[in-house]
């Protein structure tokens, strides 16, 4: 097999080619990272850990069965509640005003208004809290520029984060708290459950799915209906000027396609009279007595023929008339439909809005319900289901986190990788020459000599 492409004498030129580009982007990011290295201001962490433990869970002293505590397992999701409270303003926000009493970084200035926002803002950004795995155990850091301000605020922290973990989970405060907090959620649901019926009641209807539906069957036969209708208006119509056409005509006519059956009877009369007429003229002449009396019967059996057809005409007119207000009622109903439909679908989409935010608050009603008795009945043991310990107290990492010493050579690194790739991307986007084979690769001509580009002044 003959190899076509040598790739590492590729990339061996590729480098050679670019190697300004490659050699000055690292010296690049080099000295970018030596120039945060040594004049960038240090940044200090102090590190600390609590420990989240179970306790036994607490059984309702007037319950019938034999029930054996047992110790609350801790799962992810009371690590996490733990990570918000020890993260959320009110701590934090606490924090502050403890250290400016004590006259520790902060001042009573910072502890008012807007100042005291931005300053819970800045603590809270420089917190982070991580959970290890397969443990119960919250790893938190705080990082500052000033060391010893960082080992204060997380040893401050850590004191309000468990005093207010105990108000917070304490059986007295708590069936309190849990108490309001569901007669809140109370009067909401009951002011959503008078919403729904307000709807109801503004909708006209009990059921706005269901009449929906039921207009919608009667829209499909009311279509069914009007297409029928229109077919008939179609063929009365038409019918009708045929008759108009029929009666402006001059000739005789015996209105034999008319199903009625005095019209039927004149116009087989006024046949036969026109037949007798017929044979009367083969005997006699045209002004004979006896042809003159045939035509007189003649035509005054025609004029009563065309009376016949005429009222007959009006008739079919009067129909006709009726088929069109037909259509126009069953048009007038079939919007009347639509324009209902539209206003039930909205009720049903209000009532759909408003029902979810009930089914919510049901929820959180009954969540706080059963709190409020779940802290009644701890309230006689004086426990809790878990509590949170330090396991390590807050204590300085000595050396600055950032920036570090490897600082340079993840500098050196990235510039090294961004200048290959800035390399590899020119000589990509470049098509001229750049060996004597891409001549005749490319080219199809013989190389007969190379001359180095030399740059001569």
């Amino acid at each position: 097999m003959i190899r076509t492409e040598d790739y590492m004498r590729e990339f061996v030129q590729i480098c050679f080619a670019q190697k300004r580009i490659i050699i000055g982007t690292t010296i690049l990011f080099t000295l970018a990272a030596a120039v945060i290295w040594q004049f960038y201001p240090p940044t200090f962490a102090a590190d600390g850990s609590l420990l989240v433990k179970g306790n036994r869970v607490q059984v309702d002293p007037g319950t019938l069965e034999n029930v054996q505590a047992r110790v609350m397992e801790i799962t992810m999701r009371e690590l996490n509640t733990e990570k918000e409270m020890l993260l959320s303003p009110d701590v934090v926000g606490e924090t502050i005003k403890r250290m400016a009493e004590q006259q520790l970084f902060f001042t009573e200035a910072d502890t008012k208004g807007d100042a005291l926002k931005e300053q819970v803002g800045r603590v809270q950004g420089g917190l982070t809290t991580e959970i290890l795995p397969e443990t119960s155990v919250l790893k938190v850091r705080y990082m500052d520029k000033n060391p010893q301000r960082a080992l204060k605020i997380l040893e401050n922290l850590f004191i309000q984060y468990i005093g207010f973990h105990t108000g917070v989970y304490s059986p007295a405060s708590a069936e309190g708290f849990f108490n309001e907090t569901a007669k809140g959620f109370d009067t909401e649901l009951k002011a959503k459950e008078d919403l729904l019926v307000q709807l109801a009641r503004d909708g006209n209807t009990a059921n706005p799915i269901q009449e929906i539906e039921s207009n919608m069957q009667l829209r499909r036969m009311l279509e069914q209906q009007l297409d029928t209708t229109r077919s008939l208006w179609i063929e009365k119509d038409l019918f009708v000027k045929h008759l108009r056409d029929v009666l402006a005509s001059q000739e005789v006519q015996f209105y034999a396609f008319i199903e009625n059956e005095s019209i039927r009877l004149l116009g087989e009369k006024v046949q036969t009279l026109v037949l007798e007429r017929g044979q009367l003229l083969r005997i006699y002449s045209e002004t004979s007595e006896k042809v003159r009396r045939v035509d007189e019967h003649v035509k005054s059996a025609y004029a009563a023929l065309k009376s016949e057809v005429v009222d007959y005409t009006t008739n079919q007119e009067t129909q006709l008339n009726t088929l069109r207000d037909q259509i126009e009622s069953l048009e007038v109903r079939l919007e009347e439909i639509n324009t209902r439909n539209l206003t039930l679908q909205e009720t049903v989409i209000a009532n759909q809005r408003v029902q979810r935010e009930a089914d919510l608050l049901k929820l959180s009603y009954d969540t706080f319900a059963r709190r409020r008795e779940e802290a009644r009945i701890s309230g006689s043991g004086g426990d809790t289901l878990f509590s949170v310990s330090v396991l390590s107290r807050p204590f300085f990492t000595g050396a600055p986190v950032f920036p570090r010493s490897n600082l340079l050579f993840v500098g050196a690194l990235v510039g090294l990788i961004t200048g290959f790739s800035l390399g590899f991307l020119r000589e990509y986007f470049d098509h001229t020459f750049k060996k004597p084979e891409d001549v005749a690769k490319f080219a199809d001509l013989p190389t007969i000599m190379s001359i180095p580009n030399w740059n001569v002044k």
